[in-house]
């Protein structure tokens, strides 16, 4: 039974790329906001695009960053415009897994 099923959590990577992501599969199931190369200069085509992706998220659900910032910064941002907080799953290269950074932290 994975963690997806007990909780209904899901992990939103803001751009699937060729990084082993296994680690962050115990926080629910992956879901790509956008795949390996996008166009960055039709940015309300991918704003809609990031929208679409995101439909599904809810509160509780997690933001893995990954690859461009500049997609990394349009999904987090519309996901506080919606819920006025975002739960990342940061890389810690100490400890060589991912960890839970909840913005704002008292959102916690």
């Amino acid at each position: 039974m994975t963690l997806k099923s007990q909780t209904g959590r899901q992990v939103f990577v803001t751009n699937l790329g060729a990084h082993n992501y296994a680690k962050a599969e115990r926080f629910g199931d992956l879901v790509p906001v956008t795949q390996a190369r996008v166009n960055l200069f039709h940015t309300d085509r991918l704003l809609e695009d990031i929208r679409s992706a995101l439909a599904a998220m809810g509160p509780e659900d997690y933001v893995l960053t990954s690859g461009n910032p500049l997609i990394s910064g349009l999904v987090v941002a519309e996901v506080i415009s919606r819920f006025r907080r975002v739960n990342f799953l940061y890389w810690d290269p100490l400890y060589q897994d991912y960890i839970v950074r909840p913005w704002p932290k008292e959102a916690a």
